[in-house]
């Protein structure tokens, strides 16, 4: 049977080749590449490069080396990585594969990561996909973050690991949550079942799409209990903050780092550098608003 699809899978790229029209705009490609993507497109995609968080990967937009959320506490992993900034055309085509059951997407994109990859060094031994609820696996017949896995682990001869852990918590959707909703909401979502095949190896965690984190969190916290080397995340996109200027869980946050960093004032020496840490984060609300 799966001889068959890949027989009549070829079968129809002959048909119909996918490289011909741009996945992203649409218009004619004139050169094939494995990204399925024109000229144009690959030269002005929302690539997140620049100035990154150091720890989360996250767009930055100060002079700072981490973002006010890995400042207000480090995440449970030691490097996360993204390829696109979240915003259009990716974001249509992160849709497309998550709601419009758009397969023929995961290759090209999932290429696309497999260069984040290379051009951050990661070495691992096994990829774990972000696994989906019972629920959202029957609704929508596939885990978009293990597709972009399994293509991840062909281009780079990585096992994949998606039993070993599970999501036992049917949650609503993280988008459509404010910050504090979103971490009630992922609380105990996920219950690690295999020790055996991460203990003492080094992790690539696989997402779609990483906004404030915490279900990569959440999901490594359990990861951490099978015992391996190190965990790594790579996720197709990232949010950029700055641009979401409504977005009021982030002053919440910001508030709750500048708090901490009023705190550290009376303990610190270096009393100057912190208070340019908070004229920082005051002038970055400022352009938000």
């Amino acid at each position: 049977m799966k001889n068959f699809k890949e027989k009549f899978n070829k079968f129809m790229d002959i048909l119909f080749p996918p490289d011909i029209i741009c996945i992203y705009c649409g218009e004619e490609i004139k050169h094939a590449n494995k990204y399925h993507a024109c000229d144009n497109c690959l030269q002005n995609l929302p690539y997140l490069n620049g100035k990154i968080c150091k720890h989360c990967g996250t767009k930055l937009h100060s002079d700072s080396e981490i973002c006010f959320l890995c400042y207000n506490q480090l995440p449970p992993f030691q490097i996360a990585r993204s390829t696109f900034i979240y915003e259009m055309p990716i974001v249509s085509l992160v849709h497309k594969i998550k709601y419009g059951n758009a397969r023929y997407l995961f290759k090209p994109l999932a290429n696309f990561m497999t260069e984040t990859y290379k051009q951050y060094a990661f070495d691992c031994d096994v990829i774990v996909p972000v696994p989906l609820s019972k629920e959202r696996l029957k609704t929508r017949h596939y885990n978009q973050a293990e597709e972009l896995a399994k293509v991840l682990g062909a281009n780079l001869g990585l096992s994949i690991e998606s039993n070993c852990i599970e999501k036992i918590k049917h949650t609503e959707k993280q988008s459509s949550l404010g910050y504090f909703d979103r971490i009630e909401n992922i609380k105990n979502a996920y219950r690690l079942k295999d020790k055996k095949p991460l203990a003492g190896k080094r992790i690539l965690l696989v997402d779609d799409v990483i906004t404030t984190g915490e279900t990569i969190k959440n999901v490594c916290k359990e990861l951490w209990r099978a015992k391996p080397v190190s965990i790594s995340v790579l996720s197709l996109a990232h949010t950029d903050f700055a641009k979401k200027p409504k977005a009021t869980f982030i002053y919440k946050i910001k508030k709750l780092t500048l708090a901490k960093i009023q705190r550290e004032i009376a303990f610190s020496k270096n009393k100057a550098k912190i208070r340019m840490k908070i004229k920082e984060f005051k002038d970055e609300e400022k352009k938000d608003k």
